[in-house]
């Protein structure tokens, strides 16, 4: 999916049919309602003023299932008169020239859950969604979630332990990683403890450093003090990273008390487990795995 927010530069080159299929000039139903593209894009303007449009932004292709055929993945964008633009990616297969649908992966509105850029790595999508932190606007989004989705069951599943963050600030004048790691560190303690403070620093440290682990690990930390959703994404990227053993130890333990707090025991287990072994005799860890335990079993 490409970003309703950079969408317009790339949509030209989209209109080329791609095989058999013109995707630019095609029929797609939306929540019921079928529209019919020319030239990439729907729209229509009523006689009450309040418009709609239907805009196609993007078609990747590859082999999803393994079965030698493409699937087609195909970013659409509605807007329904208001100032939202709600995206979404429809999977398809080709059936000699007739398009069918297999599959969708939910999007959002821009900053609130929107997708970023979309491409097909081996048998897996791996997308950028967005992502606005509870002190954002949603046209302005800080952070976008690296996602991963392969084709399992007969339908595309997230695996939620490949993520990543990415840093969508666009300063031109970053502080050095040093001073914005300080910086968050200092936020995080004392009186004055202030989170939001930490993970805005901690996404400067990420800009200027992309995918260091130990600026993912503590924004989790972070995150999840804010009770930030990211949280989880930022601390896999942490703990899958090629990082220290005790970084990767930490975020997995945090990983187990976010678990924990969310009352899934069963990854609680395997994160708090996965810890103990890249940071043997770790006594907080143990005992964290010992909770997990004791509420798996209760369960």
């Amino acid at each position: 999916m490409i970003s309703t927010l950079t969408s317009a530069a790339l949509s030209v080159a989209l209109l080329a049919p791609a095989g058999p299929v013109d995707w630019a000039n095609l029929s797609y139903t939306v929540d019921g309602t079928t529209y019919t593209l020319t030239n990439g894009s729907f729209e229509r303007q009523p006689e009450d003023g309040v418009g709609e449009s239907l805009e196609l932004t993007g078609v990747v292709s590859g082999d999803l299932d393994g079965d030698g055929q493409p699937e087609h993945l195909v970013s659409l964008v509605y807007w329904g008169g208001g100032t939202g633009r709600f995206d979404e990616l429809y999977v398809y297969r080709v059936a000699g020239k007739t398009p069918l649908l297999a599959g969708r992966i939910l999007g959002g509105d821009r900053g609130d859950g929107g997708h970023g850029p979309v491409k097909i790595v081996g048998d897996a999508v791996r997308l950028e969604r967005n992502a606005s932190l509870p002190w954002d606007g949603v046209c302005c989004p800080s952070l976008a979630v690296v996602e991963h989705y392969r084709w399992i069951g007969g339908a595309l599943v997230r695996d939620v332990e490949r993520s990543g963050i990415v840093s969508l600030g666009g300063h031109t004048a970053l502080p050095a990683y040093d001073a914005s790691l300080k910086a968050a560190r200092a936020a995080m303690t004392g009186a004055e403890r202030n989170p939001q403070k930490a993970i805005e620093h901690l996404l400067l440290a990420l800009e200027k450093t992309p995918g260091d682990p130990v600026a993912l690990g503590e924004l989790g930390f972070a995150m999840m003090a804010e009770k930030v959703p990211e949280a989880e994404a930022a601390l896999w990227a942490a703990a899958n990273s090629k990082g220290k053993a005790s970084v990767r130890a930490a975020a997995l333990y945090n990983l187990g008390k976010l678990y924990v707090e969310r009352g899934d025991r069963a990854r609680a287990v395997d994160a708090a487990q996965r810890s103990l072994v890249l940071r043997p005799g770790n006594k907080p860890t143990a005992a964290l795995l010992d909770k997990a335990q004791a509420l798996a079993a209760a369960k």
